[in-house]
């Protein structure tokens, strides 16, 4: 298996108990796709604002240039 071969190799680089570096999280190609995936579907924000840079309309309301309106995440990323 990949996930296992990659992790295994860096493992066995590193002294008992030494502590991953970012340089070998970067060396996990396959977990770090696993990983970026997994934020995807389940992000760990739930939510995140944004300032409205122009009016616009939005389901036949207007926001007005400067207002704050949310996103949310969770159900923007999953469908």
């Amino acid at each position: 298996m990949i996930e296992i071969t990659e992790q295994q190799e860096i493992s066995n680089s590193k002294a008992p108990k030494e502590a991953l570096t970012w340089e070998d999280l970067t060396k996990m190609k396959y977990t770090w796709r696993v990983a970026t995936e997994l934020t995807r579907i389940n992000p760990p924000v739930a939510l995140s604002f944004r300032r409205a840079k122009q009016d616009i309309e939005y389901g036949g309301f207007i926001i007005p240039k400067g207002w704050q309106v949310s996103q949310v995440l969770v159900d923007n990323q999953t469908k």
